[in-house]
């Protein structure tokens, strides 16, 4: 059976359409659901630690430890802080964690590295287990990840 160039034509262009259909650039991105997220900041020789730790339902807690000054004096606490996220901030931090490329971040072997007495920094992003590199790789998933983690819950 022979088609026309023309219908032949008209044929492509809607397989074309279909297939763009659901590849709308303008249309915002589907979130998965949200991992549970753990992160450390601070500790090595930081006078304090910090831990968030975020739940797949929006809950997050911040608890700040605080190491002694001197033998047996220790500064007063900062109490544990704990929320809800939004919908929408559950969504937002639910694009950035299961983002590809920032899994392939989380993924990445660290490059050789000499410097081994900065703080301690984890990230965990479900069953993915990050410890920060002292060496300055450039990891932009997880440096913004961990931003928005601290503005969306305790915003210092």
């Amino acid at each position: 059976m022979l088609i026309s160039r023309g219908l032949r034509t008209a044929l492509l262009f809607c397989a074309g359409v279909l297939l763009l259909t659901g590849c709308d650039p303008q249309a915002p991105a589907k979130p998965g659901p949200l991992p549970a997220i753990t992160m450390t900041s601070g500790g090595g020789f930081q006078p304090s630690a910090q831990f968030w730790t975020i739940a797949p339902d929006g809950s997050w807690t911040w608890v700040q430890e605080d190491k002694s000054i001197r033998a047996g004096v220790v500064p007063s606490q900062k109490p544990a802080r704990s929320g809800q996220l939004t919908a929408a901030q559950r969504d937002e931090l639910a694009l950035l964690a299961n983002d590809p490329r920032l899994r392939a971040e989380l993924r990445q072997r660290h490059g050789r590295c000499t410097i081994s007495d900065g703080p301690e920094e984890r990230l965990e992003v479900g069953s993915l287990r990050y410890l920060a590199n002292w060496c300055h790789e450039k990891r932009p998933r997880i440096r913004d990840l961990r931003a928005r983690i601290v503005a969306l819950t305790t915003g210092s």
